[in-house]
């Protein structure tokens, strides 16, 4: 025998009124989502148009292509002017980051992408402040001549040692290590 259990009116109005809102919150979540995904595809739509676009005008024959991958690296005449060059760049590049360094070490590999492009690491220990730092990766990434972060580590630096220089206490030593290569060609020093 099956009986059912009479529900008050205040139970019933009071699961309907959690029913709503709950049904009404999860389209609510999934408006804003579906909002947030349409902005989010528009942007890698956009991305990759102009992807497209430039690997477009990289193979195409005209002198296009052939400028940009000319100052995608050192341009030297040799090892050691290409390895100074690298070396001058970041120093450039820390100092207009207000970074200070402590050790600067380049060296010419024997890897090689293709006969007219030679590889160079460099390895560069400094002190500078996070918002320094950010900005020195920043430019390390997005300028010319290719650079690549091959490593990087940062620790809290010694407090004595910050303090002979005027920085201030949120200071971090860091170390990066990165490559980048160099060919043979017509000499250009990025700016």
């Amino acid at each position: 025998m099956n009986t059912l259990i009479p529900v008050p009116s205040r139970q019933r109005r009071l699961s309907v009124a959690l029913y709503g809102s709950t049904a009404l919150l999860v389209l609510l979540w999934a408006t804003m989502f579906s909002g947030v995904n349409g902005s989010l595809q528009a942007e890698i739509e956009a991305k990759s148009q102009l992807l497209d676009g430039m690997q477009r005008r990289a193979s195409s024959p005209g002198k296009g292509g052939a400028d940009a991958a000319q100052f995608a690296v050192i341009s030297a005449p040799t090892e050691t002017v290409a390895a100074s060059t690298l070396q001058q760049y970041l120093l450039d590049r820390l100092e207009q980051a207000g970074g200070a360094v402590q050790r600067v070490q380049v060296e010419t590999g024997r890897d090689t992408k293709s006969d007219s492009m030679r590889r160079i690491t460099a390895e560069i220990v400094f002190d500078a402040s996070s918002d320094a730092l950010q900005d020195l990766l920043f430019d390390l990434e997005t300028e010319t001549p290719f650079v690549f972060v091959d490593t990087f580590s940062a620790q809290p630096a010694s407090a004595a040692g910050t303090a002979k220089m005027g920085m201030g206490p949120e200071v971090l030593r860091s170390s990066l290590v990165v490559s980048s290569y160099w060919s043979s060609q017509k000499t250009m020093v990025p700016k």
